[in-house]
This record gives C-alpha cells, structure tokens and sequence, in this order.
C-alpha cells in the first residue's frame, strides 16, 4: 500500500510518458496562450481501476493488474503565467502544426497571391470559427484559396483528442494538400 501525493491511499503508482522524447527536453517551449517560457513539472492523478475514466490508463504489473486506487503520474509544461498546464503531446504537436502551417502558406504563395489565400478555423461540424486556443471547438484548420473563380479547401491540420491518459489534443497534418496543390495549378494554367 502506498500513499499518493495528496495523502490518499493506493494499491499502486505508475509513471509514463507519451511523445517524442527529444522535442520534450529539448526544445524551447513557449505557452500557447501568452508565448512566455514553460516549465516542467510532475502532474499526478488518483484513478480507480473500476472507474469509467479507467478504460484510458494502463494498470497492468507483469502479467497481473492493480486493483483499486492508483496514482499515475507524468511531466507537464506549466505556464505560471496563464497558471496552466499543457500536455506535452498539446504543446509539442501545436508547435509542430505552426511550422508546418507556415510552410504550407508558403507553398501556396508560390502558385497564389497572397491577397487569396485565408487561413480559416473549423469547429468540429465543419462551420467557421473564429481563430481560438480553445481546442474542445476547434476541429479543422485548413486554407480557402481563390483560384479562377473558385474557393478552393486546401486542408491544412486535423485536431483531435487522444483515448488514452489525460486526453491531450494532438495536431495532425491532414491529408489532401499535395491534391489541392495540383488542383490549383490546373486552374492557373486554364
């Protein structure tokens, strides 16, 4: 028997981690929110092995399983500014999405004016956002490009939540660029 961080008792602790180690430890991260410099800290969380949120967490010891109350623990970034905590598969993919993002603009200014292209937010059911750090809405992000009279999707980013551990939400490259891409220069030479 153990006793958690917050005095509860349980049957077992576990530590993990999910992501790529290297961008973890060492990149410079700024706060998504405020872009000061994160901190790493130790996150913990007491879960029941019957509890519905239990499904997410990995209580396996060998071949056998905890029982009970188990802490799980895991490194954090911490903003004390926005006095937030960010997964480090939020913070890392979110960074990652920016540069790609950033690339891809500047593929399509080699085929477009940059007055036609408009970077646009999706909420989960495909309708128009207004650009927002709030993950729980946002689903898509993606590029209109106006190409001889059309309003072409270029897609950009998916943004999906994870199924296990905490949750975090992790930014994908979505498919369906280099197709865009093509389509516009079909148009251009027309």
């Amino acid at each position: 028997m153990f006793k958690a961080q917050d005095g509860t008792r349980v049957n077992g602790k576990f530590h993990y981690f999910v992501g790529n180690p290297i961008k973890f430890l060492f990149r410079e991260h700024k706060c998504i929110y405020c872009k000061k410099l994160l901190e790493k800290r130790k996150h913990y969380v007491v879960v029941h092995a019957s509890s519905p949120e239990a499904r997410r967490y990995n209580f396996s010891i060998g071949e056998s399983s905890a029982i009970g109350n188990c802490e799980f623990s895991h490194t954090v970034f911490y903003c004390s500014v926005c006095d937030k905590e960010i997964e480090p598969i939020t913070q890392i993919s979110f960074e990652d999405n920016e540069k790609w993002t950033v690339k891809r603009y500047d593929k399509l200014l080699k085929h477009v004016e940059s007055h036609k292209i408009r970077k646009v937010y999706l909420c989960k059911l495909n309708q128009e956002i207004e650009e927002t750090l709030d993950f729980e809405k946002l689903g898509k992000i993606l590029f209109i490009v106006n190409v001889g009279g059309m309003a072409l999707r270029v897609p950009c980013s998916v943004v999906k939540r994870m199924k296990r551990n905490e949750q975090p939400y992790n930014f994908k490259k979505a498919r369906g660029f280099r197709k865009a891409l093509r389509e516009i220069k079909k148009l251009k030479e027309r």
